[in-house]
């Protein structure tokens, strides 16, 4: 350790990197219209309800969290909730998530790299995370995204209409339509099939690691009515070829009517909006990646002035919120910003009221965001 803890902290261990996540409470795979209703999880080896490649779920009425009255401190050691490739329409509502150890929820498809161009129709992929190996990542009658560097956009669609599994990492997939003839190795494909609506309303989401929610999906996403407070970022939104290769450039998301208490306060820099795509040196880092974010009529209670980090996003529009300073604990950051926005456009700030910061107070942008940044009517706000 860089330092020592203090006297009286609590000390988890949960055992080695490989086999830490070897139990989910509920594994739930290939299947279709699933439904977990008042179903409580007080403790997993891993996440709490964990999905792959299945469309149409809801867990309605349900939780992950230690049983009160319990001195345990850990309920899932990982996410709470996980959904890898899954479809259809996804729903988390009226859930007390709780003292896990990773996010309130994740959802996110996968970007596999080209690994070789076999034909003008086939190319070998791989898997580039060691507990994706054995993922299905496309079968026949699948749409794919080409995404060809250095640019992150969703390129060409083709339709598989072959797959021959090779092993846990590599896999061959055969095409409906010639790949495109500039395709090159480490290139990257991202399924566009696979891909859900995701909503998540009514919740509690406290008491953890990591975030309240990791979203990554392009279809509608909407987080409304929630109650959150988070040691990271409470809301990421972050699509990425960098280490877990979890795909997702999001296109709508609504964020309207939580309630966030003092989110962010684990000792990182973190925002509670954190919007951040983290793609490996052989793409663009300034591109454009996600878009259109309306984050309205929210009421955020924070001792960090950090509120929004941004970078390379079409289209935000903050609008009707409330920023009030506590005094839980001392800024842990005192010279960040309200706002943060980079490489991004079309971003929209009005109506909103700021109570209690005095310092820092501001919105930071640089110069290529500036040029589309509209701010209006706000309160408290340099």
């Amino acid at each position: 350790m860089k330092e020592f803890p203090p006297i009286g902290a609590i000390i988890a261990a949960k055992g080695d990197k490989d086999l830490n996540r070897y139990a989910p409470g509920f594994q739930t795979q290939n299947c279709k219209n699933v439904v977990y209703d008042n179903i409580i999880i007080h403790h997993a080896l891993g996440m709490g309800f964990l999905f792959e490649r299945t469309e149409n779920i809801k867990i309605l009425n349900s939780g992950v969290y230690t049983r009160d009255g319990s001195d345990r401190y850990i309920s899932s050691t990982a996410d709470a909730t996980h959904f890898a490739n899954c479809k259809g329409d996804i729903l988390i509502e009226n859930c007390r998530i709780e003292s896990m150890l990773d996010d309130g929820t994740n959802v996110h498809g996968t970007y596999v790299k080209i690994d070789d161009i076999v034909n003008e129709y086939t190319v070998r992929i791989a898997l580039h995370h060691f507990e994706q190996m054995g993922f299905q990542f496309a079968d026949k009658g699948d749409e794919v995204w080409f995404i060809q560097k250095p640019s992150p956009k969703r390129g060409v669609v083709n339709e598989v209409v072959k797959v021959k599994f090779i092993n846990e990492k590599y896999s061959e997939l055969t095409f409906k339509n010639k790949i495109p003839t500039t395709l090159s190795k480490e290139d990257i494909l991202e399924n566009k099939t696979w891909n859900p609506t995701f909503t998540m309303r009514g919740c509690q989401v406290t008491k953890h690691r990591a975030r309240n929610a990791m979203i990554k999906t392009p279809l509608k996403i909407v987080i409304e009515d929630n109650y959150f407070s988070s040691d990271m970022s409470s809301i990421g939104l972050r699509g990425e070829t960098f280490k877990w290769y979890e795909s997702g450039a999001v296109g709508e998301v609504i964020i309207k009517n939580n309630h966030f208490v003092d989110c962010a306060h684990g000792g990182t820099d973190d925002a509670v909006l954190w919007v951040s795509p983290k793609l490996n040196k052989d793409f663009n880092q300034s591109e454009i990646y996600d878009s259109n974010i309306i984050f309205e009529n929210n009421v955020i209670e924070s001792f960090n002035s950090r509120i929004v980090w941004i970078d390379r996003l079409d289209g935000l529009i903050f609008r009707n919120n409330t920023i009030k300073q506590t005094k839980t604990s001392k800024s842990l950051f005192p010279n960040a910003p309200l706002f943060d926005i980079f490489n991004s456009k079309n971003i929209s700030i009005s109506n909103n009221k700021v109570e209690g910061f005095v310092e820092n107070t501001k919105i930071n942008a640089d110069n290529a965001s500036k040029k589309t940044l509209n701010t209006k009517n706000n309160k408290g706000i340099n």
